[in-house]
């Protein structure tokens, strides 16, 4: 009985994940602007700003997916 050929090993892009990258940026610009906002005497409408911030989070989270889908996983 002839044996199955062994399957190739995955192969993997090598590098920082962007997700992870991008998500770490918004955590130090978050970061900056609650530092930046306890320390002066600026106050954020929250009522209105607070949705868009969650659209644009959302919004931010399509794109990367989308961007790591074009993307090729596979090295040439």
């Amino acid at each position: 009985m002839p044996q199955a050929p062994a399957l190739p090993e995955p192969t993997y892009l090598s590098g920082p994940a962007p997700f992870a990258v991008v998500l770490g940026l918004l955590g130090l610009l978050f970061a900056a602007a609650t530092l930046f906002a306890q320390l002066t005497d600026v106050a954020v409408p929250w009522t209105d700003l607070g949705p868009w911030t969650v659209v644009a989070a959302g919004l931010l989270v399509v794109v990367v997916g989308a961007i790591g889908l074009r993307g090729s996983r596979t090295r040439d």
